[in-house]
């Protein structure tokens, strides 16, 4: 593994720890501070319109502005931010209001920003006989920050507030700046052209088009469960405490780091078969966590969900990776931005979809989403496509 590699997954697994804190710390954060859940979706929901765009736009600005200032600034981002949320006790409920949106948006976009550029730095990095591999690396490094994050959310909260959390996970994501500095940049940067064309779009393959079809319909459902709706489930129907959801999650994400190295591996061997085998174990045990309500049961299906999505991640990666070799920046940009566009028309609905459907369904729309998508990836093989034979 090159050098470089191995400071940015260094980089990645220390910023990973505020992620993971956050993914399941900040949810329950605004839940115990009263705030609603149609509230929550609709701040989630408008951060993710602004930060799909600019993410976009800096990560194909990437190929002639260089990778590293664009990951310098979206590190110093996520550390800001989250100062922001550690000082919103200090004000009156309205002015702290405001400074959850600015604190959450700067932080959706910063985030969004980085985990675009490290997937297009890995692109960068990798031969493509080795794309599961090293996104498999990335993963593992990624979610086990997460874990760490996790766990150590669901220790600190029962002994320090979660003021003095953000603000000691503000300080280690600036450490991991120090690794980043040291990934390197591209040894060539192409002229400046005009991103914000549809052209853009509509000349790539056939084959970029439904695998930018099959990502964006998977992170769908994984925003809407997995990123928002779990922990706020585990709470509201199952009534477990703070700490119960973080050990659970916690222990799932760290299970999913291990395994996903293997997932790539896997995936440089096997190809697409790995990727429709995982999808329809996920898609199965979506439907089942729908209707399960024994914590134990529940507790295991998750986290057997979370195994089986680490050998789906690398090999959805190393697809899209594959697909965007010719400009990597910009066609790697779409699979962010159009993910995210689709993720905020959701999550600025996610009250009203529980209201009406009940929690129930956001498992469900996850499941139906892993269906269509083996239906999109069969199409690419009866077109021929051998990308699975690299």
């Amino acid at each position: 593994m090159r050098p470089e590699l191995k400071y940015l997954l260094w980089s990645k697994l220390l910023v990973g720890v505020l992620t993971g804190f956050l993914l399941i710390g900040l949810p329950l954060y605004l839940s115990d501070l009263g705030l609603e859940l149609s509230e929550i979706g609709s701040v989630f929901g408008l951060a993710m319109l602004v930060y799909a765009l600019i993410s976009y736009y800096l990560g194909s600005y990437s190929e002639s502005s260089g990778r590293l200032v664009v990951g310098v600034i979206s590190i110093a981002g996520m550390a800001l931010s989250s100062l922001f949320f550690g000082i919103m006790p200090l004000f009156s409920v309205s002015i702290a209001l405001f400074v959850f949106v600015i604190s959450k948006i700067l932080f959706n976009l910063s985030d969004s920003i980085l985990r675009n550029i490290v997937k297009i730095r890995v692109l960068d990095l990798t031969n493509s006989e080795q794309l599961g591999s090293n996104y498999g690396f990335l993963i593992f490094a990624d979610s086990l920050g997460h874990g760490l994050g996790i766990l150590l959310g669901g220790v600190l909260v029962s002994a320090i507030t979660f003021q003095m959390v953000f603000f000691g996970l503000a300080l280690l994501t600036v450490v991991s700046l120090f690794f980043y500095l040291k990934t390197g940049d591209l040894q060539e940067k192409s002229k400046p052209e005009k991103i914000f064309r549809i052209s853009n779009l509509i000349n790539t393959s056939w084959t970029f088009k439904i695998v930018l079809l099959v990502n964006t319909i998977l992170l769908l459902g994984i925003y809407l469960v997995d990123y928002f709706g779990l922990p706020l489930f585990q709470k509201e129907v199952l009534q477990m405490s703070n700490e119960q959801i973080f050990l659970l999650l916690g222990t799932a994400w760290l299970l999913y780091a291990l395994f996903s190295y293997l997932g790539g591996k896997l995936y440089d061997r096997y190809g697409l078969k790995l990727l429709l085998l995982s999808l329809l174990l996920i898609g199965i045990t979506s439907i089942l966590l729908a209707f399960t309500r024994n914590i134990v049961l529940f507790s295991s299906l998750v986290i057997l969900d979370y195994i089986f999505f680490a050998f789906a991640d690398p090999a959805r990666f190393a697809l899209a990776g594959l697909v965007s070799l010719k400009k990597k920046g910009m066609l790697m940009s779409f699979f962010e931005f159009f993910s995210l566009l689709a993720a905020a028309l959701v999550l600025l609905f996610f009250g009203k979809l529980v209201a009406i459907f009940g929690f129930e369904f956001i498992f469900i729309l996850r499941g139906i989403g892993q269906f269509m998508a083996i239906g999109l990836m069969l199409l690419i093989y009866t077109r021929s496509i051998k990308l699975s034979n690299r």
